[in-house]
C-alpha cells in the first residue's frame, strides 16, 4: 500500500492546478472534475489488490473486505463521477503528456468495483447507474470527433470494464421493476435506455480517419500504430457494448414473459431495437443468441450471446464456467497454439465452476 500511497501523493505534483483547484458548482468541464477524483481517491478498491478472484459472484471473503473499505473510503469520488455525468464536455490536458490517463484507470477501477458492491447488496439500480457513470466518462475521452488515438483506445477499455460489470450485474440475479417508486430495482424504463446507450456504437475506422485523416493516407502507416490492431481491439469492444445490450433485453423478455427467449427473433424489435451485424461474420450475419436446454449444471436453461471473433474452428461455447469477458483459453492448459478457437461467447446467468480434465478443452458445439 506504501506504494499506491506515493502514486496518490505524485498526481498532486502533475496535476494541472487549475484542474486540482475547480471547486466551483458551476463548473462545466467535466474533466476537472474527475482529474480532482482521481486525486483523491484511496486505491483500496478489489480490483487495486493483488488478490485473485473470478469476475463474477460469490467472491471471497479478502473482496468483501476490500469492497466495503472502497465504498466506505471514496463516497466523494463516486459523487464526483455522478456530477461529471451532467456535463456534455470535457477539455483534457495536453496529450503529450498522457500521465493522467493511467489515474483515470484506477478511478475507474473503483466505480465499476462499487457497482459490483450495489450488486452483491442487492441494489440493481444504484449499480447499473454506477456503470453508466463510467461509460459518460468513455464517451468523453473518445470525444466527437475523436482526437487523439490514445484517449480512444484508454475509452475502449473504460467501456469493456463497464461492459463487463454490467453483464454480471444482470446476471447475477438482478431484480427488475415497473414501479416507479421503486428505486432499488432496475426499472425497465432505464433498462431500455441502456440498451439504446449501449448500442449508439460508432464506427472504428470512422474515429481513426477522423484522427488520422482518410485511409491510405501517411499517418496510417506510421510504424508505430498498428492500425488493423486498433481496429479490432475497437470493434472487440463494441461487441461487449452489444453483448450488454442484448443480456438486458433478454432479461427485460424473461421479467415480461416469465421465460426466456428461444429465438434472437422474439427480442427484435421490442426488446432490442437492432441487432448488429458481426464484424466478424460474413458481412450479412448478425451477433447471436442461443438457448441451451438444460445448459447449466444445474439442469437449466442456459442462454448465451455470441460473435465469430476468434471462430477459426467453429462456434463452440465454454461448459467449465460462465463466461462475462473476453477469453482466449478453450479450458485447457495447452499451449497457446494448439488451443480451439471458438469463437466468444457471454452468459446471461451465473452458476459454480465445473470441474474437467484440464488437459482436454472444455467447449461443446453450438447447436
Amino acid at each position: 500500500m506504501r506504494k499506491l500511497a506515493a502514486t496518490a501523493v505524485l498526481i498532486a505534483t502533475l496535476l494541472p492546478a487549475a484542474l486540482r483547484a475547480a471547486e466551483s458548482p458551476k463548473e462545466e468541464n467535466a474533466a476537472t472534475l474527475y482529474l480532482r477524483a482521481a486525486q483523491i481517491r484511496k486505491p483500496v478498491s478489489p480490483a487495486e489488490t493483488n488478490m485473485e478472484y473470478r469476475d463474477y459472484p460469490p467472491f471471497p471473503q479478502e473482496w468483501t473486505a476490500a469492497s466495503e473499505d472502497a465504498w466506505n473510503a471514496n463516497g466523494q469520488v463516486r459523487a464526483l463521477a455522478r456530477q461529471a455525468r451532467t456535463m456534455t464536455s470535457a477539455t483534457w490536458p495536453d496529450s503529450k503528456d498522457a500521465t493522467y490517463l493511467n489515474f483515470l484507470r484506477g478511478f475507474t477501477n473503483d466505480i465499476d468495483d462499487a457497482a459490483l458492491h450495489e450488486a452483491v447488496h442487492g441494489h440493481a439500480a444504484a449499480a447499473v447507474e454506477l456503470t453508466r457513470d463510467v461509460r459518460h466518462l468513455a464517451d468523453l475521452l473518445e470525444e466527437k470527433p475523436s482526437k487523439d488515438v490514445l484517449r480512444v483506445l484508454v475509452a475502449s477499455g473504460i467501456n469493456a470494464c463497464a461492459c463487463n460489470r454490467l453483464l454480471v450485474i444482470v446476471a447475477a440475479d438482478a431484480k427488475f421493476t415497473a414501479d416507479p417508486k421503486n428505486t432499488v430495482d432496475l426499472n425497465v424504463a432505464t433498462a431500455r435506455q441502456v440498451i439504446k446507450e449501449l448500442l449508439d456504437q460508432r464506427d472504428p475506422k470512422q474515429q481513426l480517419t477522423e484522427i488520422l485523416g482518410p485511409a491510405g493516407t501517411p499517418a496510417w502507416h506510421d510504424p508505430k500504430l498498428d492500425t488493423d490492431r486498433l481496429i479490432e481491439t475497437m470493434n472487440r469492444v463494441n461487441a461487449e457494448r452489444t453483448f450488454a445490450a442484448m443480456s438486458l433485453a433478454a432479461h427485460l423478455y424473461r421479467f415480461e414473459k416469465h421465460t426466456w427467449p428461444g429465438t434472437l427473433d422474439q427480442l427484435f424489435p421490442d426488446y432490442l431495437p437492432r441487432v448488429p451485424i458481426d464484424p466478424w461474420g460474413d458481412g450479412k450475419q448478425t451477433f447471436g443468441y442461443a438457448l441451451i436446454e438444460a445448459g447449466r449444471p444445474d439442469g437449466a436453461d442456459r442462454p448465451l450471446v455470441y460473435d465469430r471473433c476468434r471462430a477459426t474452428d467453429g462456434l463452440q461455447y465454454r461448459t467449465d464456467e460462465p463466461q462475462f469477458s473476453f477469453y482466449q483459453q478453450d479450458g485447457s492448459n495447452r499451449p497457446p497454439k494448439q488451443r480451439i478457437q471458438a469463437g466468444q461467447f457471454r452468459d446471461l446467468t451465473t452458476w459454480p465452476p465445473q470441474n474437467h480434465d484440464p488437459t482436454q478443452p472444455a467447449l461443446k458445439p453450438l447447436p
